[in-house]
């Protein structure tokens, strides 16, 4: 099960694309990482909820970032209305999609939002 299009004619819009860029590029590949998954992981994939009772655990201050754009948003939206802290904050970057935060200097720069919070914190 591919991770990112094996092929960059295969990226059916542009967030598969930037998939494709981040990982069958120098930016991220590398020679023993294969770029997909065992099928057998699906059932565990699917079912695995990252944010299981945030609403008791995670009182720790909370940022989060998300690209504009990005498929993932949701899973973003989701754990910022769900997070117990008192302390948090969401920065959204305008025009990114979740892989253009990984390596896209323009958005990557943005992630400078993650410093100054944790700075004015510890």
């Amino acid at each position: 099960m591919p991770l990112a299009p094996l092929k960059k004619e295969n990226a059916s819009n542009a967030e598969p694309l930037a998939a494709w860029e981040y990982y069958h590029t120098p930016c991220a590949e590398y020679p023993n990482a294969p770029g997909y998954a065992a099928a057998r992981s699906l059932d565990q994939i699917i079912t695995h909820d990252a944010y299981n009772i945030a609403e008791a655990f995670l009182a720790q201050p909370v940022q989060i970032v998300a690209g504009s754009v990005a498929g993932s948003q949701w899973m973003s939206d989701n754990l910022f209305a769900r997070a117990a802290s008192a302390d948090k904050q969401f920065h959204v970057d305008e025009g990114a999609n979740h892989m253009l935060l990984y390596f896209v200097p323009k958005y990557v720069n943005e992630g400078a939002v993650l410093a100054l919070f944790f700075q004015s914190r510890l």
